[in-house]
């Protein structure tokens, strides 16, 4: 009695293998791809966050007041200090998935208070002290996700310690990022 030993696969067993591997790579492309964008997005503004705290040591170092200032779009950034003197940009990371926004409706706020959105059109300013972080004119600063337009980030002043704090909206609570 001859045994026929088969080696290899057959083209059929070949096909479906490499359709269910399709299948889970499609899957796991379209589950990833809004963590990608919002990892994207969170690194942008921690980048900011991180620069806007190198102003600080900056102001203390150079021993006087330093404006950052929020044009109309927040790709545009300008450093000044009291005298305007505009000094080169400290902003060199693109925030090109945001936009300035309104602060979400019905919040609680940040801390227990309600928070203060701010009139961008009039260039308001971050205030950084040479003995300490200054204030936000308006208390707030609010970059809304133009992929994810329900989620964003808010640059907040704390009143307490009058320090800023990063904020992230997720479309339903504030969650607090540093």
């Amino acid at each position: 009695m001859k045994h026929k030993y088969s080696h290899g696969f057959t083209l059929v067993e070949v096909l479906v293998v490499v359709a269910i591997i399709g299948i889970l790579a499609t899957t796991v492309t379209f589950a990833v791809g809004p963590l990608v964008e919002r990892r994207r997005a969170e690194a942008q503004v921690v980048s900011l966050f991180s620069q806007l705290r190198n102003v600080r040591a900056k102001a203390i170092a150079l021993n006087r007041r330093l404006y950052v200032e929020l044009q109309s779009s927040p790709d545009d950034i300008r450093l000044v200090d009291e005298n305007d003197t505009v000094y080169p940009s400290v902003f060199t990371d693109p925030l090109d998935l945001f936009q300035y926004g309104d602060l979400p409706a019905g919040l609680a706020g940040f801390d227990g208070s309600e928070p203060i959105q701010g009139d961008w059109a009039n260039h308001d300013r971050i205030t950084f002290h040479h003995d300490g972080i200054g204030t936000i004119t308006s208390g707030v600063v609010y970059l809304q996700n133009i992929q994810r337009p329900d989620e964003g980030f808010a640059l907040v002043r704390t009143s307490e310690r009058n320090t800023l704090s990063l904020y992230f909206w997720d479309g339903a609570q504030w969650l607090k990022r540093e």
